[in-house]
This record gives structure tokens, sequence and C-alpha cells, in this order.
């Protein structure tokens, strides 16, 4: 178990793939707009550099943030 794919941008549309066991460390942020519309900024960050998944649910981000950090025996 190891790849999520996600995309990114507003107007143009760029698909993103990352390995779970490049994630170092994620965040789920939000303003409280973001919170008022239940969306959140979901931001990972590998060893290449950290990928942003903006308007995400909160829940959904949640999940994903659980499944991408959890170790792989656990």
């Amino acid at each position: 178990g190891g790849c999520r794919r996600g995309e990114k941008g507003l107007l143009v549309r760029r698909a993103v793939v990352i390995s779970r066991s490049d994630v170092r460390a994620s965040e789920i942020r939000g303003g409280p707009i973001q919170r008022r519309l239940g969306l959140c900024t979901v931001v990972f960050f590998t060893g290449g550099g950290k990928v942003t998944l903006r308007g995400v649910e909160t829940g959904d981000g949640r999940l994903l943030n659980r499944l991408m950090t959890e170790s792989a025996d656990g």
C-alpha cells in the first residue's frame, strides 16, 4: 500500500502521485472560511519538497492524512 494520486490546480489540472514512504510529515490547515465551508488544506512534506492539496473536504483530508502517515504495519 503505497501511493496516492491527487489533482492540483484551478485552471490547469496537474496530477500528483505521492508515495507513502516519501511522506516525512503532514499537516491539515484551515482558516475560518474553510472551516465554515467544511474544507481544509492538506500539506505533505516529502524529501523533494511539499505537496499542497487545497479545497479538500475536512473528513476526507483527515482520512488521507491518516492513510499517508500511519505505519505500513499499523
